[in-house]
């Protein structure tokens, strides 16, 4: 039985090869839509480029912000200035 599956996958592996090696026969690729591909690809690579870009200038214009405190750091901050532990000169 083991080798009815060996010869079966043989088998599938050379149908495999052949449909792989007709494709291209069968239906090549044009020249025309070889261009529109290419074309599409640098549509797309330009548009992030200038993407990458934007952001790189707006964030060099873009003023330094502090991070945000939650609400209990805030209250914890607020409860150490409120109390004076004896250090005075």
């Amino acid at each position: 039985m083991t080798d009815d599956k060996a010869r079966a996958v043989r088998a599938l592996r050379l149908l495999g090869r052949r449909v792989q090696q007709g494709l291209p026969k069968l239906a090549p690729v044009s020249e025309q839509h070889l261009a529109k591909v290419r074309a599409a690809v640098r549509e797309q690579w330009q548009a992030k480029q200038r993407s990458q870009k934007h952001t790189e200038r707006s964030s060099a214009e873009a003023p330094v912000q502090m991070p945000k405190q939650s609400q209990s750091q805030k209250k914890t901050k607020s409860q150490d200035q409120g109390h004076d532990h004896g250090h005075s000169e």
